[in-house]
């Protein structure tokens, strides 16, 4: 099969009703690319984007900063750090036992452990900019005076997801090294390829190598680096060097002393280095397959660039690249342990994509016990409010939740054969209430922002507030907000194919529906309207939420469920309009959540990739770039931090959550009366979820004619519920989730005794 990233969904223009506008309040000022290139704003390298540019990025295992000279002229450049367990910062520990969870840690973001500058930088003069920002990676350039010499004195920085080496360009500079307290510097002879290597000791006891390699236009080769004062190391040459210079960290504490072997691995791969990524991968059946390709750039003696894998990568390689990983680790800030490979490529398998897996978790044939509870709920729900009015929102988020509570309760009747007339009538006033978005009458409509390229609400231009809808103006949540409103449009076309055996709704409403679409999870680069992966973070392998805000702390995601829920809407959509590769791309994602979810952000008992103190939190709650904290932005209750991970209910949860994690939680947070005490919105959120560890009682506590309906949170439904627990008690799970076996269609006497069948 051809590479599911290669087609494009679309590739015409934007609908006319996205209104075009071009003044987003966020400039572009520093940001250069070429002609008719749209840009990501939620990827690792966004706080370029603004004009200090002063906080940091991550590639992992390092992160990066600009120094702009102010502090100290010697610390002017692009600067590099690393930080290890010992070096994070922590809640100030009350429990001297330790046998409570922390709340947070955090990486250091300030000074860097080495800075590549030169001589001819300085404050006021010297500039950088943003260039050729992509899907995985983008190019720092900076200039010692743009103004008087153009790109004649500069040094180029190209940050990649999981490069080996931090690589500096450098082009008719004297460069100057810096660093945070270095207390020894050592020049040891070069390895072959090289023109000079040194040894830099600081003082925390970790240990920098730094290589040079001149160019044949250099007017110099050799470079003098010697320790200057207690807290500065300088280069100088004997001329403008052209060339690169590259630097690398020893590890440090991590079970791996051998660093013989490592520095030789080092030396080995040094003086290539990486310029770029693409993206290609496949699926047969039930397998997927996705590459990483890294461009590179220069040569060295293994012929092969180092390239850092995260956790979740080395335990899905196939057999090529597990045979190209080293022992050299090096810790990630919030992600564990990264293994070094000596390969221009990382090639991951997922064998367990969730093809079979539909609307409901135990197959779309409910039982009949099952059917009629749904029935009856659904009777006593619907009628009880206009959906029109309920819908008629000033948030994307809300009234996409409300829109897809509505559009399953639809299906799942329609798929029950029960109340056929009211799920007609219902459906035709969802799809009304539906053309209200799809025409740009509701309250702040979505419109086409020509300056970043994508779709956004209204309310920037109409209120002036970033902070509106969760920041959707400024590329917040994209994610979470647009994936309802495609899960709702799926449900809604499958509704009316039950019912009527077609869906011209769902003709008539794909080129918006697709919108959404292409803004959050354009696969390719020929749609040249919408950045390719807005969300999606193929390297870290799941979604960053985070638009168009500097951060300290770098990216993040609160919601890994509703994660899922994006990449399972599409999926569904693209079922149901018939697009294959939408649908591949959609089990894939599913797929590498699954696998990327349960190392970083559902943290069983066994997870090593957090400190053992936070990993008892059960669920990282935001989870930043170089921070995690167990809390949310709305509040720190348990049912809000645990709660945000679990909602919504779908027929993927039970394969993104497995049944001995969410027993592991729920005796920690809500058992024993502890469930008593949630806030009445979350006990149903808290429910659905238990019922991947224990859908019967569960299923009995649904299915009582006394259930509490202020248990609802407001995108859920007590008729959904009953069907998707329905669901999972139709289907037989192992302790890791794992679908083993499909049993037959149950029988459930004490739910038909409840409803007194």
């Amino acid at each position: 099969m051809d590479s599911i990233f290669t087609k494009p969904i679309d590739v015409a223009e934007p609908m006319t009703v996205f209104q075009r506008k071009g003044n987003h309040p966020v400039s572009r000022d520093m940001v250069k690319t070429k002609e008719g290139i749209a840009v990501g704003t939620n990827n690792f390298y966004t706080n370029f984007f603004f004009k200090d540019g002063a906080l940091t990025a991550w590639t992992n295992p390092y992160q990066f900063r600009y120094h702009g000279g102010t502090e100290q002229r010697l610390w002017h450049g692009m600067g590099v750090g690393h930080y290890e367990l010992k070096q994070l910062a922590f809640p100030e520990d009350t429990d001297p036992k330790g046998t409570s969870p922390i709340e947070f840690y955090v990486n250091p973001t300030g000074a860097n452990d080495v800075i590549f500058g030169a001589n001819e930088f300085s404050p006021g003069v010297t500039t950088f900019e943003t260039n050729n920002p992509n899907q995985f990676s983008v190019d720092i350039n900076v200039y010692a005076n743009k103004a008087g010499d153009g790109d004649s004195k500069m040094a180029k920085f190209t940050l990649v997801q999981g490069m080996g080496f931090f690589t500096g360009v450098y082009k008719n500079l004297t460069p100057r090294i810096s660093s945070v307290a270095p207390i020894k510097v050592t020049e040891v002879p070069a390895p072959t390829g090289i023109t000079q290597k040194w040894r830099l000791t600081l003082m925390d006891g970790s240990q920098w190598l730094v290589y040079s390699k001149a160019s044949a236009e250099s007017s110099t080769e050799v470079i003098k680096l010697s320790l200057l004062t207690g807290d500065f190391a300088a280069a100088s040459t004997l001329g403008p060097f052209t060339g690169t210079l590259q630097a690398a960290k020893l590890p440090q504490g991590n079970g791996t002393p051998n660093s013989t072997a490592f520095e030789k691995l080092y030396d080995e791969t040094a003086g290539a280095y990486h310029v770029g990524t693409s993206l290609s991968g496949s699926v047969n059946g039930n397998t997927g397959i996705y590459t990483l390709a890294y461009k590179s750039e220069g040569s060295n003696r293994r012929g092969k660039l180092l390239t850092w894998a995260l956790p979740h990568h080395v335990s899905s390689f196939d057999k090529v690249t597990a045979s190209t990983s080293t022992k050299l680790r090096l810790r990630s800030t919030t992600k564990g342990m990264m293994t070094a490979v000596v390969s221009n490529s990382l090639v991951m398998v997922e064998s367990k994509l969730p093809t079979d897996i539909s609307w409901l978790p135990g197959g779309d044939k409910m039982t009949a016990a099952v059917a009629e509870a749904v029935g009856q709920a659904g009777a006593m729900e619907l009628p009880l409010l206009d959906i029109t009015k309920v819908t008629d929102l000033n948030s994307m988020y809300w009234a996409g939740k409300v829109f897809a509570k509505y559009a399953q309760m639809l299906m799942v009747l329609a798929l029950s054969g029960k109340n056929r007339d009211l799920t007609v009538k219902k459906l035709d006033e969802l799809q009304t209430a539906f053309k209200r978005f799809t025409t740009g009458k509701n309250v702040y409509p979505l419109v086409y922002d020509t300056k970043w390229r994508g779709i956004i609400s209204d309310s920037i231009f109409q209120t002036g507030d970033p902070g509106q809808d969760y920041g959707n103006s400024y590329y917040n949540d994209h994610h979470f907000h647009f994936g309802y409103f495609i899960g709702a449009a799926a449900a809604i076309a499958r509704t009316e194919k039950i019912l009527h055996g077609q869906s011209p709704w769902q003709k008539a409403n794909a080129p918006w529906v697709n919108s959404l679409v292409r803004d959050v999870a354009n696969p390719s680069t020929a749609d040249k309207y919408f950045p390719v992966s807005r969300a999606f973070d193929w390297y870290s392998g799941h979604s960053w939420a985070k638009g168009l805000f500097q951060s300290g702390d770098g990216k993040d995601e609160e919601s890994s469920s509703e994660d899922a829920m994006f990449a399972y809407s599409m999926r569904q959509w693209g079922r149901e309009i018939g697009d294959t590769a939408m649908e591949a791309r959609g089990n894939l994602m599913l797929a590498v959540l699954r696998r990327s979810l349960n190392e970083y952000m559902l943290l069983s008992k066994d997870n090593k990739n957090h400190p053992e103190r936070f990993v008892m939190n059960k669920v990282t709650g935001i989870l930043f770039e170089g921070k995690a904290h167990h809390t949310t932005y709305f509040g720190a209750k348990p049912e809000y931090v645990q709660g945000i991970h679990m909602i919504p209910l779908l027929a993927i949860t039970p394969y993104i959550r497995t049944a001995a994690f969410v027993k592991e939680e729920w005796d920690a947070y809500f058992s024993d009366g502890r469930f008593d005490s949630v806030e009445a919105g979350w006990k149903g959120t808290l429910l659905a979820s238990y019922a991947v560890y224990d859908p019967k009682s569960v299923m009995d506590k649904l299915a009582d004619n006394a259930f509490d309906l202020s248990w609802l949170d407001g995108g859920a439904s007590r008729t959904w519920y009953l069907a998707c627990v329905g669901g999972i008690l139709q289907q037989k799970t192992s302790a890791n989730g794992t679908v083993v076996s499909d049993v037959a269609a149950l029988s459930l006497p004490e739910l038909q005794e409840k409803l007194g069948l």
